[in-house]
């Protein structure tokens, strides 16, 4: 079960959620209110997880929302959305290899290394994903734990730092206050939340892959939208303490876009790579 919550949790990118969606989330959103995005919108998967994992038992096919929509609403609709699906990760991969040949790329040069072509790296990046898809799920999890726990790593020595050094205006809990969510489209928070929990549904695909497949994909499922919504949460939460409280949205969508440029993209090459690993979870 282990192995399955880490290859979901690795799907949704922590890192890259934190950096891109979170940020999204508190520029345009209700700025101090948009940790409480991501806890509603925890809240409603983990509900409708529920409906999910119930239709477990009766879905044996490892197909994940086309198995499920097949069993529910008949096969047209089930076609339809594995075309949809099929189209919209095959995107997803063609821009993350595209990517990953350019961050790869770049992280060599900036060390000194030769300078290659971005589609050379892209190459090399599908040879191993390749490989680990081939592979049983036990190598492909091992890899993406390690991948996993420097990304994360990453996260929450931010959040330590700054939970023990004090934001500007001291720790509170107002980011999950009626207030603070009504400060702003707390809408458009919790849309950009969601894009955050992308591929959790894909335990049901390791199904045929589990040891007791009727116990372990609920609990996986539910374990894994538990972890990646507080995680989200609390990180935010302590986003929004380090740069203020008393901050207007307006300054916060600024100085957010100033420490996009300034610091997050020079720090590109670390944060790609290690989210890039999630595309095994595409295979």
């Amino acid at each position: 079960m282990i192995g399955i919550v880490l290859m979901v949790i690795a799907a949704a990118a922590p890192l890259t959620v934190i950096g891109g969606d979170g940020l999204l989330a508190i520029a345009s959103g209700p700025g101090p209110g948009a940790p409480l995005g991501f806890l509603i919108a925890g809240l409603l998967l983990m509900a409708f997880a529920v409906g999910f994992v119930t239709m477990t038992p009766f879905v044996s096919e490892a197909g994940a929302f086309f198995s499920y929509i097949t069993k529910g609403l008949g096969e047209r609709w089930g076609l339809g959305a594995a075309f949809v699906a099929l189209v919209t990760y095959t995107a997803i991969q063609v821009g993350m290899y595209g990517y990953m040949g350019w961050a790869l790329n770049d992280l060599v040069t900036s060390y000194g290394g030769p300078e290659l072509p971005w589609w050379l790296w892209a190459i090399v990046t599908l040879g191993l994903v390749a490989y680990l898809g081939y592979r049983n799920i036990e190598l492909s999890s091992k890899v993406l734990g390690i991948a996993l726990v420097l990304e994360i790593a990453v996260v929450l020595v931010t959040d330590a730092a700054i939970v023990f050094q004090g934001g500007r205006d001291g720790i509170s809990a107002y980011s999950f206050t009626p207030e603070a969510a009504a400060s702003g489209p707390l809408g458009i928070a919790i849309l950009f939340a969601f894009a955050g929990f992308m591929g959790f549904e894909a335990t049901a695909v390791f199904r045929d892959e589990a040891r007791q497949p009727e116990r372990t994909i609920p609990r996986a499922t539910y374990l894994s939208v538990a972890i990646i919504g507080v995680f989200y949460a609390v990180s935010c939460w302590a986003v929004v303490e380090a740069w203020g409280l008393r901050t207007s949205r307006t300054s916060f969508r600024s100085r957010w876009i100033q420490a996009v440029t300034r610091c997050w993209i020079p720090r590109r090459h670390m944060s790609g790579p290690c989210s890039g690993t999630s595309c095994r979870s595409f295979w």
